[in-house]
């Protein structure tokens, strides 16, 4: 029998601390329980919730787990051996500024439905997009079946939560001729001109485009390898930039040299060179050899390239300003890219090559690109007889394909 410090006996398994704190040692169902509280109210509360757990054959063990607690146990369990490092870094990141900030103190046998619609409703209100608040949600849902799974709660609380509509998907955009002409002229002179031309050339993604190294071009097969990706996260105030694997396996590919791209190759290993001898001692590249820096040798990131087409945007509007015409252009990296598949639909190259110089992992992903570029385009020359007749009397499955996208053929 436990006592107190004045001798008061306290009941079986229970005693105060010298340190004033009362705690609880005792096994049920198998399990060690070791409960400690600043009072003997406190201590009692607890126990009470762990003896209505055993009632309801719930695992005792995670009695008095918070969400944030869970969160951190389930992510290591379920998610970061099948994520790469940087997807595993986003994913906690993602969850710890939303629903782990406002509810992750709860405990898990303690949350309601109506926390949850609170906490949806507070991120809504702080200005969270609709799209944001349904990726996180569909974490904490995840992690709230597999806590029911694993008989630690009783019931799934995000079960009948009201929650967003999600916004219509942003349409696919390219630059058109037009623009495509402005950008190539704005750009002349830039640090980043080859870059930005190598991109609208190759159809790489920025990442790729960050981790190309010179030895991956071949000039004298005259093309690419595309075998890695730069990864730029930040983490606990902390930046970290990495090369990874590539976002999908078809993302590993050749790509052959496409119109000017060996002179802009060319040009770039020799600018880079020009740099390097500039710079001299004080040149950050160390151990790899990048085919596109900054001026001072740092990797060329997402963030590098979209504050430089910025600034190119800006410098067209201007222009267009003072000729009176309205209309702003918009451009970011991905923009580049759906570009250059826009442009390699209009010189007529089957799609199935387009999909493996872009790294699609499949022909639907390039074909609803150009689609939603140029739809009436596309429509126009797929519905045209001498298209169908030559897809249905050729067993050609890149045609048929499209055919059965555009429900020509029928």
């Amino acid at each position: 029998m436990g006592k107190d410090l004045k001798g008061k006996e306290l009941g079986k398994g229970i005693r105060q601390r010298k340190d004033g704190r009362y705690e609880l040692r005792k096994t049920e169902k198998g399990v060690s329980l070791s409960i400690c509280k600043n009072t003997l109210q406190e201590v009692l509360c607890e126990y009470d919730k762990v003896n209505n757990s055993v009632s309801l054959g719930l695992n005792i063990r995670y009695s008095g787990k918070t969400l944030y607690g869970w969160h951190k146990e389930w992510l290591e369990i379920y998610r970061k051996p099948y994520l790469k490092e940087s997807s595993y870094i986003v994913q906690k990141q993602k969850f710890e500024r939303t629903f782990g900030r406002l509810l992750g103190d709860t405990e898990l046998a303690a949350l309601t439905q109506m926390d949850v619609q609170r906490a949806v409703n507070t991120l809504l209100q702080e200005g969270k997009s609709a799209g944001s608040v349904l990726e996180t949600f569909g974490i904490l849902s995840q992690m709230i079946r597999s806590a029911v799974d694993n008989k630690i709660i009783v019931c799934d609380v995000t079960l009948g939560v009201v929650l967003p509509k999600r916004e219509p998907q942003n349409k696919v955009v390219a630059l058109t001729k037009e623009e495509k002409a402005e950008v190539l002229n704005a750009i002349k002179g830039s640090v980043y001109e080859e870059a930005i031309r190598f991109m609208l050339l190759a159809g790489v993604r920025i990442g790729e485009l960050g981790a190309l190294e010179i030895s991956d071009i071949d000039f004298d097969k005259k093309q690419i390898r595309i075998t890695k990706t730069l990864s730029t996260t930040y983490y606990e105030g902390k930046k970290t930039v990495r090369f990874t694997s590539p976002k999908t396996p078809n993302a590993i590919r050749v790509i052959p040299f496409i119109d000017d791209v060996e002179s802009i190759l060319k040009t770039q290993i020799r600018k880079k060179k020009e740099l390097k001898s500039a710079c001299g001692k004080t040149w950050r590249e160390k151990d790899t050899d990048l085919l596109f820096t900054t001026t001072l040798g740092s990797p060329v990131t997402k963030y590098v390239l979209e504050r430089e087409l910025n600034l190119i945007a800006d410098g067209i509007n201007k222009v267009r300003k003072l000729k009176g015409e309205p209309e702003k252009i918009k451009i970011f990296p991905h923009k580049l890219r759906h570009t250059f598949i826009s442009d390699m639909f209009e010189r007529g190259v089957n799609p199935i090559v387009i999909q493996k110089v872009v790294g699609h992992s499949n022909l639907s992903c390039t074909v609803d690109i150009y689609l939603s570029i140029s739809e009436e385009k596309m429509r126009e020359e797929i519905l045209a007889p001498k298209n169908i007749d030559a897809a249905l009397n050729k067993n050609s499955y890149e045609n048929l394909a499209l055919l059965k996208l555009n429900g020509a053929g029928k």
